[in-house]
């Protein structure tokens, strides 16, 4: 590993409190990046944090976290350009959060299906509008937007509908993003996504349970 590779850089993860976001949180915080997680759970945000500050401290500057619920992004972006200034130093972008589902279909509640998409793909969408933009504003080198699909997006499992076809469009919100911000204004934002598949990790198990 090379550490330090990434000191002086500053990365925005949601959902990177727990699981394969905190996964990403340490392994880029042990490089030297800045951290800041966006998730919903406040108590578990600062437990993370506090780990990250303890083991990754970066010289005059720390680890934080963004306690926001991603049920309504646009709330969150203007949230943060608000009362956080600081995002326009960051020139990576993770989306992690999401939500699973466990039922058929069938037996999935309307609410449960529109969350899914809402956190999936439309909050991975317009939070990467968000930051592309000031990416391009500052003019940032070697900014990056990650976004974290799924096995599922290219496999058929019963009771995975809304889930599998939520992260099959996020890899086609992937590509397409690549190519549109490939030489935007002379800027170039790398997209990329990976398809992870089950983990053991504390989603297993629970249905529909939030990030």
């Amino acid at each position: 590993m090379l550490f330090n590779s990434l000191l002086g850089q500053y990365a925005f993860i949601t959902g990177g409190s727990k699981g394969i976001g905190f996964q990403i949180s340490q392994e880029l915080a042990s490089r030297g990046c800045r951290i800041t997680i966006i998730a919903r759970s406040a108590l578990q945000c600062q437990r993370s944090v506090e780990y990250l500050n303890k083991k990754y401290p970066i010289p005059k500057q720390k680890h934080n976290f963004l306690n926001y619920d991603l049920l309504k992004t646009s709330e969150v972006c203007m949230r943060i350009a608000k009362v956080y200034p600081e995002y326009k130093n960051a020139n990576i972008l993770v989306n992690c959060a999401g939500m699973t589902q466990k039922s058929l279909l069938l037996n999935t509640r309307e609410q449960d299906i529109v969350n899914i998409y809402i956190l999936n793909l439309i909050a991975p969408a317009i939070l990467s509008r968000f930051f592309a933009r000031s990416m391009i504003r500052q003019k940032h080198k070697n900014a990056n937007i990650l976004n974290i699909s799924s096995m599922l997006a290219e496999r058929y499992l019963p009771g995975t509908t809304a889930y599998s076809s939520s992260k099959m469009g996020l890899v086609r919100l992937t590509t397409t993003m690549s190519k549109e911000f490939m030489r935007h204004d002379n800027q170039l934002i790398r997209v990329n996504a990976i398809l992870p598949g089950l983990i053991n990790g504390y989603r297993y198990g629970k249905r529909c349970q939030l990030y």
